[in-house]
């Protein structure tokens, strides 16, 4: 039988891994922008420092030789780039990057030894901020790579996945205290009740879920980029010229590849005695459908699901089909990966601000240098968006009711430092000093607090105004191009971009009703335009009729997914969940 494993309390609890299988190369020299700039699919030179991409080397067919992360570090003295990626694909990276190095001023290496600890899931920025000792540290949070301080010992750490939840490798400055920084790194972990070390079998069930691509599995280095639908993520086509760009350039403008990757959720009843092997085939009704790469059974899904490589065909998203493999037939429907999306950051931090705010409305006042449950919902919004105003001033007038001026004057001068034009941090700092017995800071806030309430009015008159105007602007501009299109429309009522013109024109402006028509039209005459489709879905929605709405959506969804234009088709498959929901 196969094996169930839990990845939905693996996504509960998060998890903390020892030493995971990645390599650490470092490019620098004062060449390295523009070299990883000519080598790599996606723009580098666009890369703020701090941050990190998705990125990828291919040969001169477009085929994939790597793809990894990639950082940009900038300290006092210089500047440089890492790439994080699977051990697997270290000597290929270097391999290539050397063969492609001539009179470049730059330098790349494998870092060794490169041994971090990575901690996952929807307590890892708790955890981080367990082990942090001043709380101006979490507002590093955000960037995808910074340094941190334990105990005297700087940690670099970079934003990594790979389970889809928000994660950080955590790798000591200096390798050799790895040891003594680990300890507290897992008392922090467990505490917060992370997993720590779980079995690969529950890693990869959760991989899969998250539509994560291994190497050597779902693809490897003869497979054409776009097949991975890695090109979403990895490749600026308005960069400039880098290996494969003319294949991948040409494999765009005919539409979509004869066969790329997709999801598969099979019948939650269906039971397979054994699970299917790599590059199983998947038949419908006897015709070649696709085959299997990655298989698991999702526990957060309660179905098996595979990530599996789909002709083009048979990848329409919310089509079911009678899936033939393994001397079975089983119904499967083909769904857009990822499986499963981690909410983010700031969604959590907004639940557990509303939570205490909801605690502390049942609470009684008292004084105590105990937390209560309120206060620690708020400090853990906080450490999740470092920049939640609303969670920095309830807390302080938590701290304060119960007796703790101090802490909540501390908490409050963070918020004014985060926010120097906070109207609530000043009006709080000037009744906190006021009750300390400090009048004339109390009365320096107050002043502080009246001018920003004075400037804040005039401010939101003027950006109120201002977009008064935008907005009718770009209702003139809308009828200046609606009335183009007329003109076109009046010598040639067949012209294509006339109807689409007009039609969108006129969803712009809201004339709903009157929209339909053209987009029907521009439709007739182009029947694989996924934006038309898209825009008549949103007039039907907009004249009240969501029968139709469905009806046409679904049918750009089936055209965007035989063409592989995943950008509307994302937009479309948004517009009909929010329909059917």
């Amino acid at each position: 039988m196969i094996t169930k494993t839990d990845t939905a309390l693996l996504r509960e609890r998060g998890i903390l891994l020892d030493s995971p299988a990645l390599a650490l190369i470092e490019i620098k020299g004062q060449d390295a922008e523009r070299f990883l700039q000519s080598q790599t699919t996606n723009n580098v030179v666009a890369l703020k420092a701090g941050f990190c991409q998705q990125n990828a080397l291919l040969d001169r067919k477009a085929k994939t030789v790597a793809v990894f992360t990639l950082y940009r570090i900038k300290d006092e003295e210089s500047e440089s780039f890492r790439i994080i990626a699977a051990s697997a694909l270290a000597s290929g990276i270097l391999k290539h990057l050397d063969s492609f190095c001539f009179a470049d001023r730059v330098e790349f290496n494998q870092v060794e030894p490169f041994d971090p600890v990575l901690i996952e899931g929807p307590h890892s920025r708790l955890v981080l901020g367990d082990l942090i000792e001043e709380i101006s540290q979490a507002s590093s949070f955000d960037q995808d790579v910074f340094r941190i301080d334990l105990d005297g010992e700087a940690l670099e750490l970079f934003r990594y996945s790979i389970m889809g939840d928000e994660g950080f490798l955590i790798e000591p400055i200096h390798s050799g205290s790895k040891p003594s920084l680990l300890e507290p790194i897992r008392k922090a972990a467990e505490a917060r009740g992370l997993i720590l070390d779980p079995p690969e079998e529950m890693l990869d069930s959760a991989r899969i879920e998250a539509g994560i691509l291994a190497f050597g599995t779902d693809y490897d280095t003869d497979s054409l980029l776009p097949e991975t639908n890695l090109d979403q993520s990895c490749v600026s086509y308005e960069k400039g010229c880098f290996q494969g760009q003319e294949v991948l350039a040409r494999v765009r403008s005919h539409g979509a590849p004869t066969k790329a990757l997709g999801g598969i959720v099979f019948d939650s009843g269906a039971t397979l005695k054994v699970p299917p092997a790599l590059n199983t085939e998947l038949k419908v009704e006897g015709e070649l459908a696709g085959w299997i790469k990655s298989f698991t059974h999702s526990s957060f899904l309660n179905a098996d699901i595979a990530i599996a490589l789909l002709k083009r065909d048979f990848r329409e998203p919310g089509k079911s089909y009678d899936f033939e493999f393994g001397g079975q037939k089983i119904k499967g429907e083909v769904v857009l990966l990822p499986f499963y999306k981690a909410p983010p950051a700031r969604s959590r931090s907004r639940d557990l601000y509303e939570e205490a705010l909801s605690l502390f409305a049942k609470e009684e006042d008292i004084e105590s240098n105990e937390d209560t449950k309120p206060m620690k919902l708020l400090k853990e919004a906080i450490a999740l968006s470092p920049d939640f105003e609303d969670a920095y001033e309830s807390l302080g007038v938590l701290l304060s009711r119960s007796g703790r001026l101090d802490e909540a004057i501390d908490v409050i001068k963070h918020l004014a430092a985060i926010n120097p034009d906070s109207i609530m941090a000043h009006t709080n700092l000037s009744v906190f000093y006021m009750e300390k017995g400090w009048k004339e800071k109390a009365e320096e806030e107050k002043a502080i607090s009246t001018t920003l309430s004075m400037l804040a009015f005039n401010k939101a008159a003027r950006e109120k105004e201002a977009l008064a105007k935008e907005k009718e602007e770009k209702r003139k501009e809308t009828i200046e191009r609606l009335s183009m299109f007329e003109e076109v429309l009046g010598i040639d009522t067949e012209d294509f971009l006339a109807n689409y013109g007009k039609g969108s024109c006129l969803v712009e402006l809201e004339r709903y009703s009157e929209a339909e028509s053209y987009l029907k039209k521009a439709l007739e005459i182009k029947p694989n335009h996924t934006r038309a489709y898209l825009d008549l879905g949103r007039a039907y929605i907009g004249a009240g009729d969501k029968e139709k709405a469905l009806a046409v959506l679904a049918d750009g969804s089936a055209v965007a997914a035989r063409q592989g234009d995943l950008m509307p088709l994302k937009d479309i498959q948004g517009l009909l969940h929010e329909l059917e929901s």
